[in-house]
């Protein structure tokens, strides 16, 4: 966690937070050599407070990895003066595949860009659809920049089928391509909409379901996902984001994503594990972090 300073030889046993969700995360536990669940690292008190009525109680609030990276580069999301810019480059963020999903291809970007005067567009691909050779066909047919920011491998290792790594500039590249655009337009609630949010860029969403393709052992079945409705459904509190409207983000929208990144939870992270036991040297290749590293640096110095 670069922005609590801690030394760079440690790793953590833990159990971590892939990205937002609805609800409490599935997470799979790490356990130790006696076979008990280390705590798992959740991103907000929501997560947590949600763990704890399902049963596991063993989970402490950290932040998400995009807290600790702002704090890294100095960037207090509370404190962001944008300059006014005429240009309106627009990002696009589909939802994306998974193993034994593949995720729609039916956003019409060219409609996008005329629907919000965008001066350029660019779609942002999860890897698993930025190497599949049918969905950069698709994205091909709009005056658009397809652009991935991490690959499976990454940590010095950038493509698609490198055997090592873990996409240490993932986040960081987020961060750069976020920073550069004006409008930012996602098929549903997801990480990088909170992301969006914290600093202070204008978002929207696009659709309220589209088709999965979702393969099973005899094909696959084509199934309508309603994302309005995993909302409503689970009464999380959300607020009523208009669907196709472009979304200011106000200091009350921009403290609820603040509090779903648990931003305040990330400063005193270092005191909530203190005593926990889940902090333990680690042999890796220190090397491996020097992008990472550089990166802040840089971000600080511009």
């Amino acid at each position: 966690m670069a922005g609590n300073n801690l030394p760079e030889d440690l790793f953590f046993l833990a159990s971590l937070q892939h990205g937002w969700m609805f609800t409490r995360t599935g997470t799979p536990p790490v356990k130790n050599s006696f076979l008990r669940n280390y705590p798992v690292l959740v991103w907000s008190k929501r997560i947590a407070d949600e763990l704890a009525v399902s049963g596991n109680k063993n989970s402490i609030v950290s932040g998400a990895a995009w807290s600790h990276l702002l704090r890294a580069c100095k960037i207090d999301p509370r404190s962001i003066n944008l300059p006014k810019n005429e240009s309106r480059k627009l990002l696009y963020f589909p939802n994306h595949s998974m193993p034994g999903v593949l995720a729609s291809t039916e956003v019409d970007l060219d409609s996008l860009a005329s629907k919000y005067s965008a001066t350029e567009v660019t779609v942002c691909l999860f890897w698993m659809d930025f190497v599949n050779p049918d969905v950069q066909e698709y994205y091909s047919k709009f005056a658009c920049r397809i652009v991935c920011v991490g690959f499976r491998g990454s940590s010095g290792f950038e493509n698609p089928w490198a055997p090592i790594g873990g996409r240490s500039l993932f986040t960081c590249n987020l961060l750069a391509l976020i920073h550069s655009h004006d409008i930012i337009g996602f098929a549903s609630i997801m990480s990088p909409f909170w992301y969006s949010l914290s600093l202070r860029k204008r978002v929207f969403l696009g659709q309220d379901s589209e088709i999965w393709r979702i393969w099973t052992s005899s094909g696959y079945v084509e199934e309508s996902i309603s994302f309005t409705k995993e909302n409503s459904d689970r009464k999380m509190g959300l607020p009523n984001f208009p669907l196709g409207e472009i979304i200011e983000p106000d200091q009350k929208l921009i403290e609820f994503a603040l509090a779903e990144i648990g931003w305040d939870e990330s400063e005193d992270f270092i005191r909530n594990i203190q005593g926990r036991g889940i902090l333990k040297k680690s042999k890796l290749d220190l090397g491996s972090l020097e992008p990472l590293l550089h990166f802040c640096k840089n971000w600080i110095g511009e």
